[in-house]
């Protein structure tokens, strides 16, 4: 038997996606790059074609959308791999003339995003309280796209076709995006609220949390995992050992597009290992706790679920 697996194509990802596998059980995976944002090989709206088609056995997913779908269905189950981790701080975009230099500056501002309920939003609103004191309602959200699970949320919609073209009009004021747009002349017109002090900002949550912040897990039909009990365990494995290939590469500093990659990755070991990137549940149990905290405390989840049964046992 064969199972379509659906992924970004991460350094993380990239040695599941050059060679065809199978599992000790003898089930063949079949690896497909399907962006989100992003086309990539296989397309794009990954999410979507997960959630709503089922066109994939297994699919990274965003934490948040798997959250509120597991709310009233059980046909879909999260495997405790975690391939997405981001911060909103070093996310957050103003235009290059403004006068912003963080959250606190943005106060009645509008700030636009990709969805209300995307992960690293959840994420960034969380921490602007937590860092800075913010309250997120004090500022106007607007999307950029539909929500991809039906949601009551204080947003409205952008009229512009893309927060890019929102943020340069002047129709938002700041914009939290997972994926700088392709455009060219965006960096021209555009910088990122917090500049270098991001990096400060974050190491620090990273020291004193233990934990970067997750925004997609892994999700699987839970058929599939039924007709298949031992596949759950193996892709748990088999992402794992991708990653590890993955760190390894970078110890050839010229492996990646940065002159300074490597280094940046020994620093980013040096606080925490290779810890912050641990797939399973017990490393991940507060990181997730805290998420599913945030997304009550902002009106996506009614109540905050049990993380133990969230994920195939």
């Amino acid at each position: 038997m064969s199972v379509t697996i659906a992924i970004e194509p991460y350094d993380r990802h990239l040695p599941l996606l050059e060679r065809a596998s199978t599992t000790d059980s003898g089930v063949e995976l079949d690896f497909r790059s399907v962006g989100q944002l992003a086309d990539h090989l296989h397309g794009r709206d990954r999410h979507e074609r997960f959630l709503h088609h089922r066109e994939f056995d297994v699919a990274e997913l965003s934490l948040s959308s798997y959250l509120m779908y597991r709310q009233d269905h059980d046909d879909i189950v999260a495997l405790p791999v975690f391939p997405r981790r981001m911060f909103g701080f070093s996310n957050a975009w103003v235009r290059r003339e403004s006068e912003a230099e963080s959250w606190a500056d943005l106060k009645s501002g509008v700030v636009g995003v990709p969805t209300f309920q995307m992960s690293m939003g959840i994420v960034a609103r969380h921490d602007m309280a937590a860092v800075e004191g913010i309250d997120w309602t004090s500022m106007t959200w607007a999307s950029s796209h539909p929500e991809n699970i039906e949601l009551d949320a204080p947003v409205r919609r952008l009229a512009a076709s893309s927060l890019a073209e929102a943020l340069g009009s002047g129709e938002i004021d700041a914009m939290l995006t997972p994926e700088i747009p392709a455009d060219p002349d965006f960096r021209r017109r555009a910088r990122r609220l917090y500049g270098s002090r991001s990096r400060a900002i974050e190491i620090g949550l990273l020291r004193t949390r233990g934990y970067a912040p997750i925004v997609h897990l892994v999700a699987a039909r839970t058929s599939v995992l039924e007709r298949h009990p031992d596949l759950g365990r193996e892709l748990v494995d088999v992402f794992t050992s991708s990653q590890e290939t993955a760190w390894d590469r970078y110890s050839d500093p010229g492996w990646g597009l940065s002159f300074w990659g490597a280094l940046e990755l020994e620093e980013q070991e040096d606080v925490m290992g290779r810890a912050c990137w641990a797939h399973g549940l017990e490393p991940n149990r507060r990181a997730l706790r805290d998420f599913c905290g945030a997304a009550v405390a902002q009106g996506i989840l009614p109540t905050a679920p049990d993380v133990d049964r969230l994920f195939w046992a």
